[in-house]
């Protein structure tokens, strides 16, 4: 239990590690994959280090974590291009970013503290201070004004805070320790996990409604809202190999399952064409991305990309994947 318990500390920091940044020049990229021809169609380069990103419900607009320079950057998806930054001053480096439904509200987590950002003018509002020490993952609650955050502050003191953004401030805490956090499409149901674990939760009262032992570190969940189907990807401890698993979105009981020879680092829902991009980080040839078609979880595509993946993001129309990518320069 002990080394579990070691390894899903690992998970956790790792989460939000990639924020923290290297001592040398860190230079970036935005790679857009197109989805209907799967290769690279164009990339955007960013003289900083960046990590997490958010893409606007109507896919105009990136939200990118500048974490080098305390930035975050917003990136016009027509024009392909940088069209606005905000700076939050000296503070830790910006761990995750969110938007609400209406996507005129950028909450940034700063690991002791979280911005609500106005969009249309990109300056920042209220701040949410309630001792909220140690906040990893942050996602917003569709239909609600209600942002929920994953921590983790000492061993037997972690769990998921509720933060009301019209009040700022925090309304309850639910019991979890996870470090994935996904909505289904009406905000009725959690879906979280717990080391190998992965369960629905009622995001009101903290209710279990349902589990499933993946029997492997679970690094990402997401969510096909049109089949109600839930996909997690694994990894095992040594991180040589991984898979994915298809779960109903209700019982939570297993669907379909696949292997990978790689460890799975992100997982993408690319909705309208229907696939799932797997993001694989440091195989013998550099990074890559592994592109399975729905439901099946077949294979249709391998796309070599290069090595520094950090995020990936799906335009709402599927048509575009968007990667963010860090690179390093000896000085």
């Amino acid at each position: 239990m002990l080394r579990i318990a070691l390894i899903s500390l690992f998970i956790f920091v790792l989460a939000c590690s990639d924020s923290i940044g290297p001592s040398y020049n860190e230079y970036s990229k935005i790679s857009i994959i197109d989805t209907s021809t799967g290769v690279i169609s164009d990339e955007i380069d960013i003289d900083a280090g960046i990590t997490r990103m958010c893409i606007s419900p109507d896919g105009s607009y990136l939200y990118v974590v500048q974490y080098s320079e305390d930035d975050i950057i917003q990136v016009n998806c027509l024009t392909r291009s940088v069209s606005g930054s905000l700076s939050l001053g000296a503070y830790d480096h910006c761990i995750d970013l969110c938007l609400n439904d209406q996507g005129n509200e950028l909450y940034a987590n700063y690991y002791d503290k979280i911005f609500i950002i106005d969009v249309p003018s990109l300056t920042t509002g209220d701040s949410v201070y309630s001792d909220i020490m140690g906040v990893g993952r942050i996602t917003y609650r569709p239909g609600t004004d209600l942002l929920y955050a994953s921590f983790y502050q000492a061993p037997g003191f972690t769990g998921i805070y509720v933060i009301d953004v019209a009040q700022c401030e925090v309304v309850n805490t639910l019991d979890y320790w996870t470090s994935n956090l996904v909505f289904s499409e009406t905000g009725n149901d959690l879906y979280i996990n717990q080391e190998m674990v992965v369960k629905r939760v009622d995001p009101d009262l903290g209710y279990e409604l349902a589990s499933f032992n993946v029997n492997h570190m679970v690094s990402g969940i997401c969510l096909d809202p049109s089949s109600n189907t839930v996909y997690v990807s694994w990894f095992d401890s040594e991180n040589t190999e991984g898979g994915v698993i298809s779960l109903d979105g209700s019982t939570l009981s297993l669907q379909d399952s696949v292997n990978i020879n790689y460890g799975v680092s992100y997982l993408c829902h690319v909705p309208v064409k229907e696939n799932l991009y797997l993001g694989i980080r440091n195989t013998l040839s550099g990074d890559k991305i592994i592109v399975l078609d729905l439901p099946s979880l077949n294979t249709i595509n391998e796309i070599n990309i290069p090595e520094g993946l950090k995020d990936m993001v799906a335009d709402p129309s599927g048509d575009y994947v968007y990667c963010s990518i860090e690179y390093s320069v000896d000085p």
